[in-house]
């Protein structure tokens, strides 16, 4: 008689599923990189912003500097 058709042999318990713990932590060192990624370039937006408006600002000043030297 096979095993597979005993009656009174109980069936193998299967392994517990692998449960991989540096998985959870490397999709939770991404979600972080990502969020700081986000983070780092609304940053990097804002930054811009300000450095347009002084540029902005210093060529209105030279404007000014020019038109004060041709008087």
């Amino acid at each position: 008689m096979r095993f597979d058709r005993d009656p009174n042999r109980s069936p193998s318990r299967s392994p517990p599923p692998f449960h991989d713990e540096n998985s959870d932590d490397n999709a939770n060192n991404e979600t972080e990189l990502l969020a700081s990624i986000a983070e780092k370039e609304t940053e990097m937006r804002h930054t811009q912003e300000l450095l347009n408006e002084r540029m902005r600002q210093a060529q209105i000043t030279l404007a000014q500097l020019r038109q004060i030297n041709q008087v």
